[in-house]
């Protein structure tokens, strides 16, 4: 699928367009190169096709490990550049916490999501924002004390949906490893 034509299928405001991106989840999973070209719909001009690429890629990457191996040197790349972009801190935060990073990119990221989780006003930023960073941490179990601080943190002073996000994510560390 050429990049024209994931940005017809990715354009306008009205229901379909959402129908369209999760369409896109099922053709473009083993297709490297309609992923590739929807990875670099990530840069594009217009927000909502910046929005609804992240959105289709972060479905395609939570199931597909092969999606993600050829994407994580692309990510690895550009993901500070992608991160200050506000059409893509809904999504970029979980896809970095699908990719096995190194430990130096690992602590780059860990420290740009921590502080994306407390800055940010907008609480799905900051709940996925928490979410990538468990991920990261549980494949990287240096990171797990601060997380877990983080966690703490929200669980006590965070709106109810970060406090509820803390309480799912402790269970899934603690099931996961012993902290």
């Amino acid at each position: 699928m050429t990049k024209s034509e994931l940005i017809k299928m990715l354009t306008g405001n009205d229901r379909r367009t959402i129908a369209n991106a999760n369409l896109l989840v099922s053709k473009l999973a083993h297709d490297r190169t309609a992923l590739k070209n929807l990875y670099h719909l990530l840069s594009h001009e217009d927000a909502d096709i910046c929005f609804r690429a992240s959105d289709a890629l972060e479905k395609i990457l939570r199931n597909e490990t092969t999606a993600t191996r050829t994407l994580s040197p692309h990510l690895a790349k550009d993901w500070v550049t992608l991160i200050s972009n506000e059409a893509l801190q809904m999504h970029l935060p979980l896809i970095l916490g699908y990719v096995a990073w190194k430990k130096n990119d690992a602590a780059r990221i860990s420290t740009n999501l921590l502080e994306l989780a407390h800055t940010t006003k907008n609480k799905f930023v900051a709940v996925n924002a928490m979410t990538g960073l468990a991920d990261i941490a549980l494949r990287h179990t240096w990171l797990l004390p601060t997380v877990w601080g983080l966690l703490d943190e929200m669980e006590t002073k965070g709106s109810a949906a970060l406090r509820a996000r803390a309480r799912i994510l402790k269970k899934k560390i603690n099931l996961t490893t012993k902290l």
